[in-house]
């Protein structure tokens, strides 16, 4: 049997939150240390010639790629603290249910709402039973909460995923010393 607050909704916003925070505090150091690359691409200016220019493209490839890097680094920070909004709320909403079904003498299992197994007088169990729709919906209303804010999570992270990758290739196709 699932946890009492994980009858509805599963999940740790607070762990959620520390995540999306240690991913946008990651891009934040890149982004210091693409400026640090800049100031450095900067100072080159001066030097002429075909050496020169090689560093200064090899350079600028990097600054770019940390960039986007630390961008996309802040964007699945961002994203995962979003959902971890998200996530409190809809597992306040499965709190409520779960507080109906316990009222009415219900029991949430596997997200559906049901009857407990015993003897039960006509009277009762035709309460429960007229009942059952009502924090069904409020079940579905927690659980379909929870969804779509994962699957936007999902979408973003598949997107984040491709952007890291394409970035990952060129740095390492890119020319060593």
């Amino acid at each position: 049997m699932s946890a009492p607050d994980e009858l509805v909704v599963a999940g740790d916003p607070a762990s959620c939150s520390r995540l999306g925070a240690v991913l946008r505090h990651e891009g934040a150091r890149l982004s210091e240390r693409r400026a640090g690359l800049a100031a450095t691409q900067h100072e080159l200016a001066a030097w002429r010639g075909a050496a020169g220019d090689a560093a200064r493209g090899h350079l600028a490839r990097q600054i770019v790629a940390l960039g986007t890097c630390a961008d996309g680094l802040d964007r699945a920070g961002a994203e995962v603290q979003r959902y971890a909004t998200d996530l409190a709320e809809a597992k306040a909403l499965g709190r409520l249910a779960e507080q109906s079904a316990l009222t009415a003498g219900l029991r949430i299992v596997d997200g559906r709402v049901v009857e407990p197994w015993g003897v039960a007088r006509s009277a009762d169990a035709a309460r429960r039973l007229a009942l059952v729709p009502q924090v069904q919906m409020q079940v579905d209303a927690a659980q379909g909460a929870a969804e779509r804010s994962r699957t936007e999570l999902r979408r973003t992270v598949s997107e984040l995923t491709e952007t890291f990758a394409v970035q990952s290739g060129r740095l390492r196709g890119m020319p060593r010393g």
